[in-house]
């Protein structure tokens, strides 16, 4: 690491705490925090050159011959994706692009970039609003509408809130990557239930063989409906406020990777719900 972080132009003086004792991750936290508060030229440059050599490993040695060496190779791979898309902001953002027709193409881009930050911000200014008035009913219909408008923003093809020609409610529907979901939306005040989750799939059995369900619950859900959720060959992926406060939010992981992982997860263990310790 040492070698690695000299490389990226990070000075000796710093590194010289490995020599003293300290270890790697409060190391690494001083290096990232100096960088990240004090935004010059050459901070960033020096981020952005991390990032590239970062995204320009295809194996990693030191995680080969543990236990959990597929585990921790498939986290770093997954890190990996989440980290290009942040290199690829950055590169707008900072990268000085020459000429004057490639720096004005770049300055668009920046505001746009700005722009989409400022309204994702808004986003969340209104999610922490309904958190605070969760359980009433005005709180539920805002989150439903929350869920839909975000999943837009988000780039993700979302229909409305409707009911269904057996004149059942549904919360809402999406289509990710050839894949539809029904949507349920909860905000009360108790955890979401066995009987919630037998409902939803009531509503999930009336449609097409290849339809999931995406239940969002901003309180969270009981161990037994996580384990009715996971009954079977489970159609369901859980979310709940865990996951919008702590990923999404601060923008740790899109709405897009969140669900996307967790339908592997169900795929792969039949557990439609991963804690968000477990996400990376």
């Amino acid at each position: 690491m040492r070698e690695f972080l000299l490389q990226c132009h990070i000075s000796g003086n710093i590194l010289e705490r490995l020599n003293n004792g300290e270890s790697k991750s409060i190391v690494l936290s001083v290096i990232f925090s100096s960088l990240g508060r004090n935004q010059s030229e050459r901070n960033q440059s020096v981020l952005l050159l991390i990032a590239k050599n970062l995204l320009e490993m295809r194996t990693f040695p030191d995680l080969k011959g543990w236990e959990d060496s597929k585990q921790k190779i498939a986290a770093a791979v997954e890190a990996q994706t989440l980290l290009r898309r942040e290199y690829e902001k950055m590169k707008i953002v900072f990268v000085d692009t020459g000429d004057e027709g490639k720096k004005e193409v770049a300055r668009k881009q920046r505001e746009e970039l700005q722009s989409h930050i400022q309204r994702e911000s808004k986003f969340f200014e209104r999610l922490r609003d309904i958190q605070c008035r969760v359980g009433t009913q005005r709180a539920g219909y805002d989150f439903e509408d929350w869920i839909y408008e975000f999943l837009a923003f988000s780039d993700i093809q979302a229909r409305k809130p409707y009911k269904d020609k057996n004149g059942r409610q549904i919360d809402g529907a999406l289509e990710l990557e050839g894949v539809n979901f029904l949507i349920e939306a909860k905000c009360t005040s108790e955890l979401t239930s066995v009987r919630d989750i037998d409902l939803f799939r009531s509503k999930i059995d009336t449609k097409a063989d290849n339809t999931l369900g995406l239940f969002v619950s901003m309180t969270g859900f009981t161990p037994e409906a996580i384990d009715q959720a996971s009954y079977g060959r489970t159609p369901f992926v859980l979310m709940d406020g865990t996951h919008l406060f702590n990923l999404v939010v601060p923008r740790l992981m899109g709405i897009k990777d969140v669900i996307q992982r967790t339908m592997r997860h169900a795929a792969q263990s039949g557990r439609s719900y991963l804690p968000v310790q477990d996400m990376y």
